[in-house]
């Protein structure tokens, strides 16, 4: 696990870039975000395709590209925070050139879309943030997720602790998390982002999607091969999952667990991340440490 190239932890003045490589947003919005990362003692930098809108893009895909080609490019920056997800990173990342983030490694913030970013910087063993993001973060309710990125970026490495499940497995799994929105995960097979799960712990989170196709997407893994070899699951929050009016027969959850079960590795539901709060941060290409018990499960991750 010696192999990772850590990005510095932030310090009270670093500069950092906000950028959009998804969704367009007001400018209300960005404001309140930028002054939330001014709170807490950092120079924020504003991508030039903030304010553009281009259908439901934050600008075209080359004005979003160009935005965050240059904070990878900018040596000054410290942190790149994706201002919200919805849709599009995936049309940006085939040309993205990492050559200056691999000589200078830096976080990158964000969730949901940003799934295909995260774990795509993660093949070069690069660690980055599954996290809460700007368009939101300075919210009331977002506070205990917010605090917690604040105590990551800034150098205290996170230990979790989570309820159990009843359809947990029990066990401990050691490994680098990978992972994210499943459906993200889903596209990137095949893809120049398709990162090796093979002693892995995975993190799985959905939103908005129906049951027969979380079953369908957990199939896809299993006979593509990449559920062999996995080190362990974690599951976070599965949000505003739907059935037909005929029932399919079997929840979210109970999907996943008998696609994990006959692999025998620790499954632990329950997590506090995902479209939900809390939208707690989780280090993406980190080393981790997973341990189900039937009392509870618990995360922790170490540099």
């Amino acid at each position: 696990m010696n192999d990772i190239r850590w990005p510095h932890f932030l310090k009270t003045g670093d500069r950092v870039a906000l950028i959009a490589t998804a969704r367009h947003a007001k400018q209300e919005e960005i404001l309140k975000g930028v002054a939330y990362l001014e709170s807490w003692g950092l120079q924020v930098v504003q991508a030039d395709n903030l304010l553009q809108q281009h259908f439901i893009f934050a600008g075209t895909e080359s004005a979003r590209r160009q935005g965050l080609q240059k904070a990878i490019d900018d040596p000054t920056i410290k942190a790149i925070f994706c201002l919200r997800g919805g849709n599009g990173t995936h049309r940006l990342i085939d040309f993205i050139h990492l050559k200056n983030l691999k000589k200078q490694p830096k976080w990158i913030i964000g969730y949901s879309d940003v799934t295909v970013l995260l774990n795509h910087v993660a093949q070069y063993r690069i660690p980055s943030i599954h996290g809460p993001m700007p368009f939101t973060m300075h919210r009331e309710e977002e506070q205990e997720s917010a605090s917690a990125l604040r105590k990551l970026l800034f150098g205290e490495l996170p230990e979790y602790t989570f309820p159990s499940h009843t359809l947990n497995h029990t066990g401990v799994a050691e490994g680098k998390l990978i992972g994210g929105n499943l459906a993200v995960l889903n596209s990137m097979i095949s893809t120049a982002s398709d990162i090796t799960w093979k002693n892995k712990i995975l993190f799985l989170e959905e939103v908005d999607t129906y049951i027969y196709q979380i079953d369908r997407m957990l199939y896809h893994f299993n006979r593509t091969g990449r559920m062999k070899g996995l080190a362990g699951m974690v599951v976070g929050h599965l949000t505003s999952i739907h059935d037909n009016p005929e029932p399919f027969g079997l929840s979210a959850q109970e999907v996943i667990a008998r696609i994990v079960k006959p692999y025998k590795i620790p499954l632990a539901f329950s997590f506090p991340a995902g479209h939900e709060l809390p939208n707690m941060p989780l280090l993406i290409g980190a080393p981790a440490r997973l341990e189900v018990t039937e009392q509870q499960s618990s995360l922790s991750f170490k540099k």
